[in-house]
């Protein structure tokens, strides 16, 4: 005979009768303990979640890690938080207030790469690319395959550079193998 709620109380038929050998005692609920359960924060703003969570909050992990693919920080995870300012999450990625990734990277890098240059020589073009130049993958991947070393791949470059291909094969001052 089982008495009590669902919680985990002992039957206590067994008790009583002395069949039982070990006793299972159940925990306090959560709103017994220090005034119930922790009550989740509604934040007004971003601006006052960074506080606590200074680079946002993910509903799971999958979440988060789509994320960092994206080039924002880890944020935390925790799916309490999210729902309870889920109207913070203004673009619906399952994140809220997320903030791009500190980099060391200063600003001129990230700017628009030069146009290609012309090269009037293969032995100038080597200078500032060691390998040659490919149109694509798969020309490079024929060089790799033909004995020659791995060229650098950019159709931009090559398609400046296209008269140093001698052979046309997609590879413009390409190096054998040693």
């Amino acid at each position: 005979m089982r008495e009590g709620n669902a919680k985990g109380s002992v039957v206590r038929a067994v008790v009583a009768a002395g069949v039982a050998l070990v006793c299972f005692v159940a925990a306090a609920p959560a709103s017994a303990i220090r005034g119930g359960p922790p009550r989740l924060r509604r934040y007004a703003n971003c601006r006052s979640q960074w506080h606590d969570h200074p680079s946002g909050v993910a509903r799971s992990y999958r979440a988060a890690d789509r994320q960092w693919a994206h080039g924002f920080a880890w944020p935390a995870i925790d799916r309490g938080i999210y729902h309870a300012n889920r109207r913070l999450d203004r673009d619906h990625d399952n994140t809220i207030c997320e903030r791009p990734r500190a980099t060391a990277t200063p600003a001129s890098v990230l700017s628009v790469p030069p146009p290609p240059r012309r090269f009037a020589t293969c032995k100038a073009m080597r200078q500032t690319f060691r390998f040659g130049v490919a149109r694509s993958d798969a020309a490079a991947d024929r060089q790799t395959s033909g004995g020659f070393r791995r060229p650098l791949v950019s159709g931009r470059v090559y398609r400046k550079n296209r008269r140093l291909d001698r052979d046309n094969d997609g590879t413009a001052c390409e190096v054998p193998e040693p």
